[in-house]
């Protein structure tokens, strides 16, 4: 079962990594946008069942809406250093995150039209780019900020 496979894949990478797992505040914002998406599905590949690195620094659907939720909600420092810190994480862990500029040609007006996923919703598998609502981004930016280092 997929959903199960994901919960243990996170739940192993959020024991075996707290260590790794230390952003500073700048970061938070990148990283929240990572939690608001971490829980879904993304068609292409690589899949969850590749790794949870593989599919979240690789994985074309899941990496642009990552990137375009950090240019809806966060600065562009927030953005860089998020980025380098991420990057570097998924580099530690066999995998390689794109340059953010595979989002050059998203307008902001392209952004704000496109599909939010809300909070508690899980579509089956997403075919798109997608970004978190700003209520779901919040709770994903919560959860880093409350998480213990």
């Amino acid at each position: 079962d997929l959903t199960l496979i994901r919960f243990t894949a996170l739940t192993l990478f959020t024991i075996f990594s707290a260590a790794d797992f230390n952003p500073t505040k700048i970061q938070y914002c990148f990283e929240g946008c990572m939690e608001a998406l971490a829980e879904q599905t993304y068609a292409g590949s690589p899949t969850a069942e590749d790794g949870y690195y593989l599919e979240t620094c690789e994985n074309a659907l899941h990496v642009k809406s990552i990137f375009l939720c950090v240019r809806a909600y966060c600065t562009s420092e927030e953005a860089r250093q998020g980025f380098e810190f991420e990057s570097s994480n998924c580099k530690k862990n066999g995998a390689s995150l794109p340059s953010m500029s595979i989002v050059d040609n998203v307008t902001m007006d392209d952004i704000q039209s496109m599909q939010t996923l809300e909070y508690g919703v899980t579509p089956e598998i997403i075919n798109s780019t997608i970004i978190p609502s700003r209520d779901h981004y919040q709770l994903g930016l919560r959860t880093i900020v409350s998480s213990p280092p």
